[in-house]
């Protein structure tokens, strides 16, 4: 099949779009599919076209929306049996667009921001909407998200867990014992969304109660947010404190990331978090808020989770954990085991095709 795979954002891009619809991508190529790749993340008025890993991709943005429209249709000549739109808007409304001029089937994916945040913005809502009941298969990447779009779009919506590969299986990974100065920690992008306010006070009050660690981000911070995080920084005392790595690849990535002894993720709003997935698979015992996918993550004890934007239950729940490591061996393994046996990217894009193949 010849699948158009229209999306936010794809990399070299980082964050979770990107990840998620290269790792898409790439399953529908080992099933032997041919993925064409529209990314609409792009701020320039020009299309630009690129290769990534094999894939052919076009660049653009919404700025641009007629261009690629008239590109796609008239231009490149391909006959598409399928578009796969990933993130609610732009994507899914330019393939909803396409798949009415084709009369080919669309299916439009949401990730995480785009239903906790587009859809609440009234310029927003109505084009998703439109653009949502028009396709013949939408899915969501959370129970939560899956539940709330059924509401207000009143027609079946699939909830697809994402999948997952890892950069190192965990039979290679060589575990180092413990540290003398426990690290709390968090992998990606740190903003806002991710709870990065919450995140800073309770490290400051942990600090004030006694408590000796180090905090590493394992990544960095988002380029619009850094003044922020750096005052909220030297506000809270926590230079000394805090280590960030950078973006980083592979086996460096790998490394990094185990010399988390506690993955916090205090997010907002979220989808369904790579990092998440990353730590439980790699044995890293994981808190996180319970909003969207986390909750489907780390639910019937396969981590902590606490209410939403709350300080208090943060530090409370880090300072438990501390008291009483040992106890929490069988939730690390619960963890793990859901990776393994539920969020491989095979069973992924078995779902995608499964549902797709129903209007084919």
């Amino acid at each position: 099949m010849k699948i158009l795979l229209i999306t936010y954002k794809f990399p070299p891009d980082v964050g979770g779009v990107s990840s998620s619809s290269y790792r898409i991508a790439k399953s529908y190529r080992n099933r032997g599919n041919d993925v064409f790749v529209v990314d609409l993340g792009s701020n320039s008025e020009d299309i630009k076209f690129s290769f990534y890993d094999g894939f052919k991709v076009i660049r653009g943005s919404e700025k641009n929306y007629v261009n690629l429209f008239e590109l796609l249709i008239y231009k490149l000549n391909i006959k598409f049996d399928f578009i796969h739109s990933i993130y609610f808007y732009p994507s899914s409304f330019l393939g909803y667009l396409i798949s009415k001029k084709l009369n080919i089937p669309h299916m439009a994916s949401g990730r995480g921001n785009d239903v906790d945040k587009l859809m609440l913005n009234p310029l927003y809502f109505p084009t998703i909407i439109s653009s949502l009941k028009e396709a013949e298969v939408v899915t969501a990447v959370s129970s939560q998200m899956r539940d709330f779009l059924e509401k207000i779009l009143k027609r079946e919506v699939v909830f697809i867990k994402n999948g997952f590969e890892p950069l190192v299986p965990i039979q290679q990974v060589k575990f180092k014992k413990r540290k003398k100065i426990f690290r709390l920690g968090f992998s990606g992008e740190m903003r806002k969304k991710k709870g990065m306010d919450v995140l800073l006070q309770s490290l400051a009050i942990l600090r004030d109660s006694g408590f000796k660690f180090k905090f590493l981000l394992v990544g960095d911070i988002r380029e619009k947010e850094k003044d922020a995080f750096f005052i909220l920084l030297k506000k809270y005392r926590l230079k000394k404190i805090v280590e960030i790595t950078g973006f980083l690849k592979g086996i460096d990535y790998v490394k990094s990331l185990l010399d988390i002894d506690l993955y916090l993720h205090p997010s907002l709003r979220d989808g369904m978090p790579n990092g998440i997935i990353e730590a439980m698979y790699y044995k890293i015992p994981v808190l996180g808020s319970k909003v969207g996918g986390i909750i489907d993550l780390l639910e019937d004890g396969r981590g902590i989770l606490i209410p939403y934007s709350n300080r208090e239950a943060l530090t409370k729940s880090i300072i438990k954990y501390l008291e009483n490591r040992d106890k929490y061996s069988l939730m690390i393994e619960n963890a793990h085991n859901f990776v393994v046996k539920e969020l491989t990217s095979d069973i992924e894009i078995d779902h995608f095709l499964r549902e797709i193949k129903k209007f084919l």
